[in-house]
C-alpha cells in the first residue's frame, strides 16, 4: 500500500505539476473576468488655496473612499498605481462654503474600470479671512534663580506688535507676552525674548523682542545676635543654654542692619519639662534676606 501511495504522487511529478499550474492560471483567468464592486480609500490633494489670506476653521478631510466598479483584472491592476483627487479651493469664500467630490475629478486609468460613487460626496468647511491687529506687548514670568541678586525694573523695548491670523482669534489677543525669562547668572542689560501665544495659528511679527532688565547684586554680611524673646509655660521657668545665634543675610547697599533691627522668638509656651532643641523664628527689616543661622536650633531647659 505504501509502495503505490508514493509511485501515484511522485511518477511523472513534473507533468502533474505542470497540469496543477494550467488548472491554476484558468481558474485564475475565469474568476477576475468577472465584475466586481469595491471600496477604495484614497487621499485628496488640495490646490490653489490662499493661505496668505484665507484660513481653514474646519480642515477638510484627508482622504476619501471611492466605489468602484470592473473587471477582477482592471481592479487588481489599480493595486500598483498611485491614485489620488485633486480639488481645487480657489473659488472658497468667507464664511461656511462646500467642497464637492465628484467621480469626474479622479482619472484612472485603466478606463474599464467605473467610479460609482464618492464618500462622502461633498464637505462643509469654515472659511476664515486672515487680518492683522495690533496688541501691546509685556515681560512674561521672570525666574529669578540666584540668591543674591534683586530685580528692580523690568521692560520691554518694543511696546507694540502685529498679530496675524483668522478674524475670530486674533480679535481676541490685545496682549501678547514674552516667553518666560530664567536667570542663572547676573542678567546683562539686555535679552532677545521670543514672544508666545496660546494660539498656534497666530504669527507675529516680529517673532521676538529685546527685554531689559535691571537688577542689583545684594551684599553679605553676618550678625550676631544675643539676646532672644521666648514664649514660656504658664509658671514654669526656661533656661537658655544657647548663647548666641549668627545670621548670615543679604540687603541692598542703602540698607544698615545692627541688632536692634533683628528679633528672635521661641515658641515653648507648649511644651512639657525636658530639653528641647527649638528652631528659631526671626523677623527684620524688610528688603532683607536671610540666608543662614547658625546653629539651626536653639537648646533650651523646661524646668518642672
Amino acid at each position: 500500500m505504501r509502495v503505490s501511495l508514493r509511485k501515484i504522487f511522485l511518477e511523472n511529478a513534473a507533468i502533474k505539476l505542470i497540469a496543477l499550474l494550467i488548472s491554476v492560471i484558468v481558474w485564475f483567468n475565469a474568476v477576475t473576468e468577472d465584475t466586481y464592486v469595491i471600496t477604495k480609500e484614497v487621499p485628496v490633494e488640495y490646490i490653489n488655496f490662499n493661505k496668505d489670506s484665507l484660513f481653514l476653521l474646519v480642515s477638510p478631510p484627508q482622504k476619501v473612499e471611492i466605489i468602484l466598479r470592473g473587471k477582477g483584472k482592471s481592479l487588481l491592476k489599480l493595486n500598483f498605481k498611485k491614485i489620488r483627487i485633486f480639488k481645487d479651493l480657489g473659488n472658497l469664500r468667507v464664511g461656511i462654503d462646500t467642497i464637492y467630490f465628484r467621480p469626474e475629478d479622479i482619472i484612472l486609468s485603466p478606463e474599464k474600470v467605473e467610479i460609482i460613487a464618492v464618500r462622502p460626496h461633498q464637505y462643509r468647511v469654515l472659511v476664515d479671512k486672515i487680518r492683522w491687529r495690533r496688541a501691546v506687548v509685556k515681560a512674561g514670568k521672570i525666574i529669578n534663580n540666584l540668591d543674591d541678586l534683586i530685580i528692580k525694573r523690568v521692560r520691554v523695548t518694543t511696546r507694540y506688535v502685529k498679530v496675524f491670523g483668522p478674524t475670530s482669534i486674533i480679535r481676541k489677543i490685545g496682549t501678547v507676552y514674552t516667553q518666560d525669562i530664567v536667570i542663572n547668572e547676573f542678567p546683562p542689560e539686555s535679552l532677545k525674548v521670543a514672544l508666545g501665544v496660546p494660539d498656534t495659528i497666530v504669527r507675529l511679527e516680529p517673532e521676538s523682542i529685546i527685554v531689559v532688565i535691571n537688577g542689583e547684586k545684594l551684599q553679605r554680611d553676618t550678625l550676631t545676635v544675643y539676646h532672644f524673646n521666648i514664649a514660656k509655660p504658664p509658671g514654669r521657668k526656661v533656661d537658655i543654654l544657647t548663647d548666641s545665634l549668627v545670621i548670615t543675610f543679604l540687603h541692598l547697599k542703602d540698607i544698615k542692619l545692627t541688632p536692634n533691627d533683628v528679633r528672635v522668638y521661641i515658641e515653648a509656651d507648649t511644651l512639657a519639662p525636658g530639653l528641647y532643641g527649638v528652631k528659631p523664628i526671626i523677623k527684620t527689616k524688610s528688603g532683607v534676606k536671610i540666608v543662614s543661622i547658625e546653629p539651626h536650633e536653639i537648646q533650651i531647659r523646661i524646668l518642672p
